[in-house]
């Protein structure tokens, strides 16, 4: 009978114990990390990459067709990106025409929420547009006329390269 008092008084409650949190640790782990996927997948937005897959793929025959302008009138178009005076420069090579207007886009490579769109105005025989405050990315520059008659198209690692040639 002493043994069994001895036995009870010396015995400790399960909480003081290291084995039941050793067990209970890694359950509980793998709840925490399920908590921060969820979250982290209700804060990002990966956007729709199209709503209408179909007329896209039917409109890629329109999307080369420009590319074929471009090369038959040999346009190239050098983009000079000068952040302290926040200002783009294109330089355009070829036979475009008459133009006094051109669209210049900046489009992420992963997130379509971050691409950036602007109107570049001529002025002394170069296009010039105001520099929109660009995050450092390796951004995919694109430039059509207002009419999306032809386009020129590039890869700009920014900021590290401030220039870029655009071809068709």
């Amino acid at each position: 009978m002493d043994a069994q008092l001895n036995n009870s008084k010396n015995s400790r409650p399960w909480y003081r114990s290291f084995w039941p949190w050793f067990l209970f640790f890694f359950p509980a782990m793998a709840v925490v990390g399920c908590l921060i996927t969820i979250w982290l997948a209700i804060i990002t937005d990966d956007g729709l990459v199209s709503d209408n897959y179909y007329k896209e793929g039917l409109g890629i025959s329109r999307e080369l067709s420009k590319n074929d302008i471009s090369k038959q009138n040999k346009l190239a178009a050098l983009t000079r990106l000068n952040s302290r005076k926040a200002q783009v420069e294109v330089y355009l090579e070829g036979q475009a025409g008459p133009i006094e207007q051109l669209e210049m886009s900046f489009i992420h490579p992963t997130q379509s929420g971050k691409d950036i769109a602007l109107k570049l105005i001529l002025t002394d025989g170069v296009f010039r547009g105001k520099l929109p405050a660009l995050i450092a990315a390796n951004w995919h520059v694109r430039l059509e006329t207002d009419d999306k008659r032809w386009r020129l198209s590039g890869r700009l690692q920014w900021p590290t390269v401030q220039q870029v040639r655009l071809l068709p």
